[in-house]
C-alpha cells in the first residue's frame, strides 16, 4: 500500500499543525499516528465437491500477516519551509533576551501604553461630534481624575456649547461631579478640561463606572456623551527606587513600595534613555510584598542594554503594578506610583559580565522549529 502524503497549502493549516504538534511535544506525549481505514477483505469462495465424494476436512487457515502501520509523510512546500526558517531565526534572535527584560521598540504600542484609555468619537446634532479623553482606563479612587472633552464642527449660529457638566453613574445611581471649563478654541474645535477630585470618586466603585458629559448648547439643545472608567482601591504604591547595582549580567534596581494589601505582585515598567524619548527595554518582574514598607528587585539584562547601546542614565516610566488573585474568583488588584517617572543610574556597558542569557526550554523550542523548517519531525 502506498504511503499517504499530507501536504499543507495554507499558512493557517501550518499554524494549526505547529500548535498541535508543539503542545504534544511540550507535554511529553508522542504524536498519534494516522491510520487508513481498511475495507474488510471478502472470504474466499468454497469449492463445491462431487455429491458422492466425502469432503476433506477443512484445515484452519493462518491469519493474514499484520500489515505494517502507515507512516505519515508531511510534505511541506518550499515557500512554507522558508517561512518556518524565518520564524525559527526570529525566535533564535528573541531568545537572547530574558522575559524580565526584552528590547522595547517605538512600535510596541501595547507595552508603551499600560492601562490604555481608547477615546471614542460620538456624533452629535447639527454636524458636530464630541470625544471624551482620560489619561487611563484603570484609575485609582484615591487619585484626582483629569478629564478632557473635545467638540468638533462649526461653532456658529447658536451651535456652540455654553455648559459642559460631568456626572457619574454607578449601580443605577447618578451623582453630579464638576463642570468643565473651555481651555482652547478655534473655528472647528473647542476643548473643555477639568479635574474630578478624588473625594468625589470614593463613593463609587470599585469596578467599572460611567462618566457622563452633559452638553448644553446656546440654541437650547442638550446632548450627552458617555465613557467608561474602571476604578480600583490602591493595593500598593511605588514610592521610590533604591540605588542600582550590577549583579553579573544584570542591572538590579530596588523598588520600594508602600503596601496596603500583601501578596504576589507583578511590576511592569519601561526603561528609556535619559531624555525619555528613546525606548530601551520593557521590564517585567514578580515578587512577594508584605504589608507596610516592602521592596522588590527589578532586573535589566546586559544583552538588552547592549542592544540599545545606551550606558545610561535611564528614565523609568509607564509603571504598572498589579496584584495577582490569591483565590479562585478574586479579581486582579492594582497599585500606583507616587511619580510618573524615576531617574535610574547607569554603568558602562563593559561593566557587566559577558555570559549570554540561556534558557533550556527555549533551546528545545528552537530545535523544534528548526526541524519543521528542515521538513522533519
Amino acid at each position: 500500500m502506498n504511503k499517504r502524503k499530507i501536504a499543507f497549502y495554507s499558512l493557517p493549516a501550518l499554524a494549526l499543525f505547529v500548535i498541535a504538534v508543539g503542545v504534544a511535544l511540550w507535554l511529553g506525549r508522542s504524536r498519534p499516528e494516522i491510520h487508513a481505514t481498511e475495507t474488510p477483505r471478502p472470504a474466499a469462495a468454497v469449492e463445491q465437491q462431487p455429491a458422492l465424494q466425502a469432503k476433506e476436512p477443512s484445515l484452519p487457515k493462518a491469519p493474514p500477516a499484520a500489515e505494517k502501520p502507515e507512516t505519515d509523510v508531511f510534505d511541506m512546500p518550499d515557500a512554507m519551509r522558508f517561512q518556518m526558517a524565518d520564524v525559527a531565526e526570529a525566535y533564535r534572535e528573541n531568545m537572547r533576551y530574558p522575559k524580565y527584560s526584552i528590547p522595547l521598540k517605538e512600535t510596541d504600542w501595547d507595552l508603551l501604553n499600560p492601562r490604555p484609555f481608547i477615546p471614542r468619537e460620538s456624533p452629535l446634532k447639527n454636524g458636530l461630534s464630541a470625544t471624551m479623553i482620560l489619561d487611563h482606563y484603570i484609575v485609582s479612587r484615591s487619585r484626582d481624575l483629569p478629564v478632557k472633552l473635545i467638540i468638533r464642527g462649526g461653532q456658529e449660529d447658536g451651535n456652540y456649547a455654553v455648559d459642559v457638566a460631568l456626572s457619574l453613574s454607578d449601580k443605577g445611581k447618578t451623582r453630579p461631579l464638576i463642570s468643565l471649563n473651555e481651555s482652547d478654541w478655534n473655528e472647528n474645535t473647542v476643548t473643555y478640561t477639568g479635574t474630578i477630585p478624588a473625594d468625589k470618586l470614593k463613593d463609587a466603585g470599585p469596578g467599572e463606572v460611567i462618566i457622563n458629559a452633559g452638553i448644553s448648547f446656546a440654541n437650547g439643545e442638550d446632548e450627552k456623551v458617555v465613557t467608561v472608567v474602571k476604578l480600583f482601591d490602591n493595593a500598593a504604591t511605588l514610592t521610590d527606587l533604591g540605588e542600582p547595582y550590577i549583579d553579573g549580567a544584570d542591572l538590579v534596581i530596588p523598588a520600594h513600595l508602600d503596601v496596603q494589601t500583601p501578596g504576589h505582585y507583578r511590576f511592569q515598567a519601561n526603561l528609556y534613555d535619559e531624555s525619555g524619548q528613546q525606548p530601551i527595554s520593557h521590564l517585567n518582574s514578580e515578587f512577594e510584598l508584605s504589608e507596610g514598607s516592602s521592596s522588590g528587585l527589578v532586573r535589566v539584562h546586559a544583552a538588552t542594554l547592549r542592544n540599545g547601546g545606551d550606558p545610561g542614565p535611564y528614565l523609568l516610566k509607564d509603571i504598572n503594578v498589579t496584584k495577582s488573585p490569591e483565590n479562585p474568583g478574586e479579581r486582579t488588584g492594582y497599585g500606583s506610583s507616587a511619580s510618573d517617572s524615576f531617574l535610574v543610574q547607569g554603568f558602562h556597558l563593559n561593566s557587566y559580565s559577558e555570559e549570554p542569557y540561556e534558557n533550556p526550554q527555549t533551546k528545545q523550542r528552537l530545535e523544534f522549529l528548526q526541524r519543521l523548517a528542515a521538513g522533519s519531525d
